[in-house]
């Protein structure tokens, strides 16, 4: 005697109502026991097919948005469509933000080479002919004599 098979199926979008490609869905069963994996096609739709006739729990997840968990029990057809699972949104209101900048170690530029030595912490106290010793493509020689490669 066979055991009854079951299709579930279902597609989905997020909170701006586009399809979703590429997301992850997952059944397991109720005891968390990964049964299978499918990913939404290009148009968001997934599809689980002979899958046993008991009681599943879906989890859908992509980058960036909220997962969706829905628990489905007593499945009794043999083709179950879940139709549109929706994303909720997922936005984060911060407090502050802060952005950095740094310059780049060296500039070159139309008219002059740029160094940039302010940030290293090697450079404390040290004068201009000891700062371009330390970098890398400048020579200088005893006397003083400062040669860019």
């Amino acid at each position: 005697m066979n055991a009854q098979t079951v299709t579930i199926s279902g597609f989905l979008k997020e909170s701006g109502g586009t399809s979703l490609s590429f997301a992850n869905v997952v059944y397991d069963s109720n005891a968390d026991q990964l049964l299978k994996v499918e990913v939404t096609d290009e148009n968001g739709v997934f599809a689980f097919r002979d899958m046993a006739q008991r009681g599943y729990q879906l989890r859908a997840s992509f980058g960036g948005l909220s997962d969706i968990i829905r628990s489905i029990d007593g499945l009794n057809e043999e083709v179950v469509d879940l139709g549109l699972l929706q994303f909720g949104s997922t936005g984060i209101e911060l407090q502050e933000a802060v952005l950095t900048a740094s310059r780049a170690i060296v500039e070159v530029k139309p008219d002059r080479t740029v160094f940039n030595v302010n940030g290293k912490i090697n450079n404390v106290g040290s004068d201009a002919i000891s700062l371009l010793w330390k970098e890398q493509g400048v020579t200088v020689d005893n006397n003083g004599n400062v040669t860019v490669l």
